[in-house]
């Protein structure tokens, strides 16, 4: 199998699948209790914290484990929220992922919370003149937004953002799920109000995140006085200390040779893909197909969206040209063991093209949904190689060909 969805999950850290294998079975017990193994526990949690909260650059009274980036992102984008601190609304894109969205809609539908949403450009990315427009007219807004876009990997301008919000008495959440172990991540330097992380995003087990918030919340739940009560529940503290270890293993160092790898395989498979054709019968011979001078030339564009923008050095986001649909893409890769994504992975298997690419607003002569239809997600780590860089371009070259008709291949007009 060759892994290149890692913006939807990560293999385990070498820290963290160590611990997997030698120390998780002793670390069973509830660290709220009172007897000495649970307070060894709740002592090491406290370290974990402790940790993150330097990496990170914060303190640590302003981190709360939760199970996940959802979790922290809907606590924070609550009509609590908002009242505690007197704000008014939301200000967001179209961009963000599914959890701020969603929310946000449900806010509107049922709350009577009438939320707005400031533009972005064909790149991706927010057009900070009409944020601060919308700031002005609607100051003591929330506003949340990706730090780096899961789909394109474009990178917001935070810092720019914040100090947008401070002149108007707005306040700041942002959704940093991508970001951890792929860019730097200071919260100090971005001077944001909230920030949702995710553990399995970077390395470690799935089911913990974490919630930054220096100012006031409400929580989504009633309990235990777990997390200073903000956050209760039996705390998940083999996930809590995977999330440590993730962090201890981060490297961005790596991430110039993740660049390298990404740039490889947009510069090879950008330039347009031409070959000859005519007449796609099963009868003619395959090598006949590029014998006939005649015939029209056609091309099929392999175009890489966002390109111009500042990007995570790991995320490519293709069309793949004339309505090849994604579903079909990757059927034709998981045949070849190729594992990429058509989007953001929380929305798998919906017949609705991503929200994301139709926001940017792209048109190559097809609607919006189409060319949205029509892309796909690469997601690389320091873990892949050339060799498979080489591998997926030749693969993803054969679907366009004009042998794959004759091979079966999914191509044109395919939708499942």
């Amino acid at each position: 199998m060759i892994y290149f969805d890692h913006n939807s999950t990560t293999p385990y850290s070498p820290s963290v699948r160590r611990y997997i294998e030698q120390g998780i079975l002793e670390d069973w017990y509830n660290p709220s209790s009172t007897y000495s193994q649970a307070q060894t526990l709740h002592q090491k949690m406290r370290e974990c914290r402790k940790f993150i909260a330097d990496y990170l650059n914060c303190s640590p009274k302003y981190l709360f484990f939760t199970s996940g980036g959802t979790e922290s992102i809907n606590t924070i984008l609550s009509l609590e929220t908002l009242k505690r601190n007197q704000l008014s609304t939301f200000i967001t894109s179209h961009l963000e992922h599914h959890a701020t969205i969603k929310k946000i809609d449900y806010l509107s539908d049922y709350q009577n919370i009438r939320p707005y949403w400031t533009s972005n450009n064909e790149q991706g990315e927010i057009n900070l003149e009409n944020l601060e427009k919308m700031c002005s007219k609607h100051p003591y807004s929330l506003l949340s937004f990706l730090s780096a876009n899961n789909e394109t990997g474009v990178i917001t301008n935070i810092q720019a953002i914040s100090k947008i919000a401070k002149k108007y008495n707005c306040l700041v959440h942002v959704d940093a799920v991508q970001s951890l172990g792929k860019m730097p991540v200071d919260l100090e330097k971005w001077d944001v109000d909230f920030a949702s992380f995710s553990g399995h995003k970077m390395g470690a087990m799935k089911g913990v995140g974490l919630l930054y918030a220096r100012k006031p919340f409400a929580s989504l739940m009633y309990g235990g006085g777990q997390e200073r009560g903000l956050r209760p529940g039996t705390q998940n503290y083999p996930a809590i200390q995977s999330f440590k270890l993730a962090v201890q293993d981060i490297d961005l160092n790596k991430q110039e040779y993740v660049k390298q790898l990404r740039d490889y395989f947009e510069n090879t498979l950008a330039p347009m893909y031409k070959y000859q054709s005519k007449d796609f019968s099963p009868s003619k011979k395959e090598d006949q197909y590029f014998t006939q001078n005649d015939w029209k030339e056609e091309t099929f564009p392999f175009k890489i969206n966002c390109k111009k923008a500042n990007r995570l050095s790991n995320t490519s986001s293709i069309y793949c040209g004339m309505g090849i649909s994604n579903q079909a893409i990757l059927l034709h890769l998981v045949q070849k063991g190729i594992c990429v994504s058509a989007g953001s992975a929380c929305n798998a298997g919906s017949p609705e093209p991503s929200h994301v690419i139709t926001a940017l607003g792209i048109c190559d002569d097809i609607s919006l949904r189409d060319y949205a239809r029509s892309c796909i997600r690469i997601s690389l780590s320091p873990s892949n190689t050339k060799q498979e860089i080489d591998f997926l371009i030749q693969t993803l070259k054969e679907l366009v060909s004009p042998a794959s008709y004759l091979r079966g291949i999914p191509s044109r007009n395919l939708s499942f």
